[in-house]
């Protein structure tokens, strides 16, 4: 059977597999790879909130896109492989923001882009990320090794797809030595600045918006306030909307996002973890909330569907509200970002003793291991426990 016969049939006869954990997917035969030998069988899950059916049609989607990348004979240059991978991507479904990163990721590897993809050595994706280590960044400035190592996963990624089409025989890059993961701690402000941080977003949503700088401020600072007191990412502040509050529990909504990708900002009905999450509030929380719905009624249009970190009724750009929080913080005295909000909201939290699991599903999280993971350091008395334990195993040795 060739490989278009097999991806014929593939296409007809899907069908849905599980997982030992529930997790649906599909693994069609496509074939053997004919320099391999290797048989050719692709694999794609579904995440839980779609129905068989619309996990069957993304399915054929994904094949007919490989397909169309057969049948068109695409020659093997790197670049344009890695232009159709990010392309099917985007059709499958991805979110707009990971398919907006890989876009960028892609431009990094241009030094690479017209060779023939079979013929890349793994030598030179080794001297590709020495290059963008040593002057890869804006100005000939040196490349973070984070953004290397991601631009890493990306390739290895792209390089399984090619293998799987047969555009490749083996995927080059998985032998290719890379930036090791860096060791880094989640950065939280200090008492000090959090008490300033906390009194300047205070001051700066009751202070007058009588112009488009004090309305900017405003919408900053109430963006600000989601993150610091909802531990929300920026993208997930941005689309909070009056009916995404629930007055009576009281509690946000949390299962949209705002991405900009170029063109005009949109809410995408999803957020980064794929997991709807009901963040718990206080009654000084929705006060809050309250006063800056309040606020914006006087803007013609403005009803509950309209986001609250606005300007003019519209949803505002991430990156633009983020810069300006970035600028709150300077301006009372702390160093960071948005990202730096949401990191001191979970710290605290776990520094007190809250639950890891509700943490967890506060941050909007995969699950407990991943909040473990970046927040480990915050887990009190860890350390001062071992120490004990062990005092105390001596002791009985001892006696």
């Amino acid at each position: 059977m060739t490989t278009s016969d097999a991806m014929r049939e593939a296409i007809k006869n899907l069908k849905l597999k599980r997982e030992t954990n529930g997790t649906r997917y599909v693994r069609p035969y496509l074939g053997t790879n004919a320099v391999t030998g290797r048989p050719l069988r692709p694999y794609k899950s579904f995440p839980d909130n779609l129905t068989d059916g619309e996990c069957l049609e993304q399915a054929r989607q994904w094949l007919e896109d490989i397909a169309a990348a057969i049948g068109a004979g695409v020659r093997p240059r790197f670049g344009e492989l890695l232009t159709r991978y990010i392309d099917g991507l985007e059709v499958m479904g991805r979110p707009a923001n990971t398919v907006k990163t890989y876009r960028t990721l892609a431009r990094y590897a241009e030094p690479l882009a017209g060779k023939d993809a079979r013929e890349i050595q793994a030598v030179e994706f080794e001297q590709l990320y020495t290059g963008l280590l040593d002057h890869g960044g804006r100005n000939g400035k040196p490349l973070s090794g984070h953004t290397v190592l991601t631009l890493h996963w990306f390739l290895r990624g792209a390089f399984n797809w090619m293998a799987n089409i047969g555009a490749v025989d083996i995927p080059t890059v998985e032998y290719a030595v890379h930036p090791k993961r860096l060791k880094s701690r989640a950065s939280s402000l200090d008492p000090d600045e959090l008490e300033a941080v906390d009194a300047a977003i205070a001051a700066a949503l009751a202070a007058p918006a009588s112009d488009r700088r004090g309305e900017m401020a405003h919408a900053a600072a109430f963006a600000a306030f989601l993150g610091l007191n909802m531990g929300l990412r920026c993208g997930e502040a941005c689309a909070i909307r009056m009916c995404d509050v629930d007055q009576v529990t009281p509690c946000l909504h949390v299962d949209n996002t705002v991405v900009y990708t170029g063109g005009p900002t949109r809410l995408q009905y999803d957020t980064k973890s794929h997991k709807p999450r009901e963040v718990a509030i206080t009654q000084d929380d929705l006060a809050v909330i309250r006063a800056r719905y309040a606020e914006l009624k006087g803007i013609e249009g403005i009803g509950t569907t309209t986001p609250l970190v606005t300007l003019h009724g519209e949803f505002m750009r991430p990156n633009k509200v983020s810069s300006a929080v970035s600028a709150l913080l300077r301006s009372a005295g702390a160093h960071g970002s948005f990202h730096t909000l949401r990191h001191t909201h979970a710290s605290l939290l776990i520094a007190r003793g809250a639950d890891l699991k509700a943490v967890s599903e506060r941050l909007g999280h995969a699950d407990e291991a991943t909040t473990l993971r970046i927040y480990a350091h915050s887990v009190p008395g860890r350390d001062a426990a071992a120490a004990e334990l062990f005092r105390q195993i001596k002791g009985k040795q001892e006696d």
